[in-house]
């Protein structure tokens, strides 16, 4: 399923001052001497049947009286009338279904007067072909049957090739992957960089139709994930509220046009939802009074960038701070009763706070210092290590939360310096995946657990191999997108090169990826500097990570 785009073109009135020869009524009089053409818009709409019938909604008006609104797909040929909700000077008007073929399906939208006179004005609504395994846009129909990801701790060169053109599959060079550059920034006025923002948040909305792009402007974006199709800015919108800065934006798990979002960096203590179609914004909750009751200096609530609600959207973990910046507490809070569930004071230092896949934990990470686990009502907490490191996350193959992460310490009793783990939220339990320490080299890494509808994996990247001798040579983890078994002496399914020369943070690939594990998002700046920083997607076929 794809991506609509919606938002009226300039109106054209039709011509008129045609003769008319025949006789007329003074009535009819009166409308001949109507030349004023009709206002229409188009408000809204949605997939009714995903890829093959979509619906518009929209306004009409006219000085006199509104007579029709009709619709004409140019891909089908196929011609409709709307229904009008009067036949005033205003009246709403509605279309229940328009038949749409793969691709871009362009749509006029025509509103008439008694008089004759016409407004058109047009959209596209773009419907994409999905075969069998999930693949969509220029990667349906890339795999062949049988495909196989290629498995295990792989060394493969890495290679100069050409940074590709937007919106067109390409092979990777060593994994057979179907990849596809997202962003544009130059074409896009996006300026500094176009990025993925973080991989503990989901990049995708609810069925993978809208992508959620950051520019070096602190600006918000949305495009379409299957074709790379820009779509609209999130920022520059009518009236303010728009997402800027550390907004923190997160999609609704099941309705795609939905997305939550903060004031930078929670100032304000407001959780905002915008339908990303229409642009209306509203207030899902002001925290402020309820947290000021227990924190008077409260100034700001939010997870510091970095964190996510529960898998289904419920149960949020929030932090909260003076306008100073210095850590007051913790809250938890249940989206569907606006009702916070507890508090907690903590002063110390917090990098971030999210909330487990379940909604049954909070995760409160403190770099160098030691990461909590706390549960929903925050009545008490227990240490998960004693470091706090790039982490996410996921849920296993049982259904239990799992905390993922790199452990740089060397004073736990289960972990060795340098192991990625997990470790199980609800037993306590810790299990070793593998060391990152290869061959006297390190490497740093992003985790995103984020496949929650399958469970048992999680998706790494790394950047920025170092070494402790004069030289190194490549490892298997270095510079690469993966997908990691939630178990000891795990599957590694090998996805991609990333294509990064590490400059600053900007350049990460930070992966991120899509609930079924069918779509992961990373950066590159393809060996240049941050500032080209582009989003890239890749593709699998649904069937290429096995099921638990």
């Amino acid at each position: 399923m794809a991506w609509a785009s919606f938002g009226a073109v300039a109106e054209t009135p039709a011509a008129d001052g045609q003769a008319i020869s025949r006789a007329i009524e003074p009535a009819a009089a009166a409308m001949l001497a109507d030349t004023q053409s009709p206002k229409v818009r188009i408000s809204g709409g949605a997939w009714v049947v995903a890829g093959q019938s979509h619906s518009l909604t929209g306004w009409v008006s006219d000085d006199v009286a509104v007579s029709k609104v009709v619709w004409h797909n140019t891909r089908t040929g196929l011609i409709g009338t709307a229904t009008l909700s009067g036949a005033g000077t205003v009246a709403s008007w509605t279309i229940g279904k328009i038949p749409v073929v793969a691709g871009a399906n362009l749509i006029y939208v025509a509103a008439f007067d008694a008089a004759g006179n016409k407004t058109r004005i047009e959209t596209t609504i773009t419907a994409n072909a999905t075969t069998s395994d999930g693949t969509v846009g220029p990667c349906a129909g890339f795999y062949p049957a049988g495909f196989q990801l290629a498995q295990g701790k792989l060394v493969q060169p890495w290679a100069t090739t050409p940074q590709p053109q937007r919106g067109i599959a390409t092979r990777g060079y060593n994994y057979g992957t179907c990849q596809m550059r997202l962003t544009d920034r130059a074409a896009d006025g996006l300026p500094g960089y176009a990025r993925n923002d973080y991989s503990r948040k989901q990049p995708f909305n609810a069925d993978d139709s809208a992508q959620l792009i950051a520019a070096g402007d602190g600006s918000w974006h949305l495009y379409e994930p299957a074709t790379g199709r820009y779509i609209r800015s999130l920022s520059y919108l009518p009236g303010g509220d728009g997402l800027a800065g550390d907004a923190e934006p997160q999609w609704d798990p099941l309705n795609r046009d939905l997305l939550y979002y903060m004031n930078s960096e929670g100032v304000g203590m407001l959780l905002r939802k915008i339908d990303v179609k229409t642009g209306v914004r509203s207030v899902q909750a002001n925290f402020a009074a309820r947290l000021k009751a227990r924190w008077p200096a409260a100034a700001s609530a939010s997870t510091a960038a970095e964190g996510s609600p529960s898998a289904d959207g419920r149960y949020w973990c929030l932090m909260v701070k003076n306008s100073a910046g210095s850590r007051l507490g913790i809250f938890t809070w249940d989206k569907t009763e606006d009702r916070i569930l507890g508090m907690a004071d903590h002063t110390g230092h917090i990098d971030n706070v999210s909330m487990s896949p379940s909604g049954n934990y909070c995760v409160v990470n403190v770099p160098y210092v030691g990461t909590t686990v706390w549960p929903r009502d925050l009545s008490s907490s227990r240490q998960i290590t004693n470091d706090g490191q790039h982490s996410d996350m996921a849920i296993d193959k049982n259904g239990d939360d799992v905390y993922v992460s790199n452990y740089l310490r060397i004073s736990d009793p289960v972990l060795k310096d340098g192991d990625v783990y997990m470790y199980n939220l609800r037993t306590g339990q810790k299990t070793t995946l593998f060391s990152s320490y290869l061959n006297g080299t390190t490497t740093a890494m992003h985790f995103s657990g984020r496949a929650f509808a399958k469970p048992g994996w999680v998706v790494m990247g790394t950047q920025a191999e170092g070494c402790a001798r004069t030289s190194c040579s490549q490892q298997w983890a270095h510079r690469k997108i993966m997908v990691v078994e939630l178990a000891a002496n795990p599957r590694i399914y090998n996805i991609a090169d990333t294509r990064v020369s590490y400059v600053d943070y900007d350049s990460a690939p930070v992966p991120a990826v899509n609930r079924s594990l069918t779509k992961i998002a990373w950066n590159s700046n393809w060996g240049r500097s941050a500032a080209s920083t582009e989003t890239y997607n890749v593709q699998i076929p649904s069937y290429a990570i096995p099921e638990r």
